[in-house]
């Protein structure tokens, strides 16, 4: 778990359905608050359908940055569609894969980060490396044209997102961390 890393470079090479299928039997597992289970997936596996999803969280960036609207990413949302026109993919960033989780409910939203966090943590064991797509699931909340290429199920809403695929590189250093913040009583 301490050699986990988010993965911002991947080869351009397919992940097998059984290694996806074997993974997610893992996160079967994962807890969930009283047990519902509310998690749904998508795995987008077409890498051209990955790149039709960045192109299309691209365009809602662009139509927002031209509009009066305010939203807490808006001062980034420039350089990021400006690295999109210059050929760089700063939202899933080149990975051929997504995996999306989705549902209704209470506690969908922190079971799909449980599940999305055991994702992560198991996927190098399949030589798989993620990152989270944090760009796209707020696109995927909020722009109409990405809700219906998704095509979930009425009532069902994106509650995260995870890039995937083979690592480019292999990362040997592991980065210093923060002692932990404890309060004991």
């Amino acid at each position: 778990m301490r050699k986990r890393r988010s993965v911002h470079n991947y080869k351009h090479e397919i992940v097998e359905w059984k290694a996806i299928e074997n993974i997610l039997d893992i996160v079967l597992y994962a807890p969930s608050g009283i047990n519902i289970q509310p998690v749904n997936w998508l795995i987008v596996h077409d890498p051209e359908e990955v790149r039709k999803i960045t192109s299309l969280a691209i365009d809602w960036m662009r139509e927002f940055t031209e509009s009066g609207r305010d939203h807490s990413l808006k001062p980034i949302m420039f350089s990021l569609t400006s690295a999109y026109a210059k050929g760089s993919d700063p939202i899933c960033r080149g990975a051929p894969h997504l995996a999306i989780t989705y549902g209704t409910g209470v506690l969908v939203y922190t079971d799909c980060v449980i599940a999305l966090s055991w994702f992560e943590i198991v996927a190098p064991s399949f030589d798989v490396g993620s990152c989270w797509a944090g760009f796209l699931k707020v696109t995927a909340t909020t722009y109409k044209p990405l809700m219906e290429e998704l095509s979930l199920p009425v009532g069902h809403v994106v509650q995260h997102a995870m890039m995937f695929g083979y690592p480019e590189y292999n990362v040997h250093n592991i980065p210093g961390r923060n002692a932990p913040k404890i309060s004991w009583k």
